[in-house]
């Protein structure tokens, strides 16, 4: 069954070849750590010279132990992906990442974050984009401008 986000990232494969390996779910364990990375949300622009998508990234993880820090929390992304608009390797650039749910203190959990699980992309000027985490209604937040063009591989 093919998903709305499955289809985003089809669409967005014909414009930038190669990205949908970069956008595939990451599992990973380290002792009794568990993490989970995946793609949220992808969206498409174009500016003067470049085809850019931007991606919300979510990493879940988890313990399985009996310690204080045992639990499950949330931390999120976003990662920029351009390339030429005439061919040319994909340049990447990822931004801070946030702590949105605490695995062993929900006092410091951030619920305003909670659901801003989407992308925002519009093309600014020349190779300027400006990306944000986007919820349903809209509103944005961790606005940032990035200049494609000054991107280096």
């Amino acid at each position: 069954m093919t998903t709305k986000l499955d289809e985003k990232i089809q669409k967005i494969e014909s414009k930038i070849p190669g990205i949908t390996e970069k956008l595939e779910t990451q599992q990973s364990n380290f002792f009794d750590c568990y993490n989970t990375l995946r793609v949220l949300d992808v969206q498409l622009t174009q500016t003067d010279n470049y085809d850019v998508a931007v991606a919300r990234w979510g990493n879940r993880h988890f313990t399985d132990s009996n310690h204080h820090m045992s639990g499950i929390g949330e931390d999120g992304w976003l990662e920029v992906y351009a390339r030429l608009k005439n061919g040319g390797e994909i340049i990447e650039y990822k931004t801070l990442e946030q702590f949105i749910l605490s695995r062993d203190d929900r006092a410091r959990d951030r619920v305003d974050l909670v659901g801003f699980r989407y992308a925002s992309i519009e093309h600014l000027s020349e190779d300027i984009v400006g990306i944000a985490w986007s919820n349903e209604d809209g509103q944005n937040k961790f606005k940032e401008e990035v200049d494609v063009g000054s991107l280096t591989k």
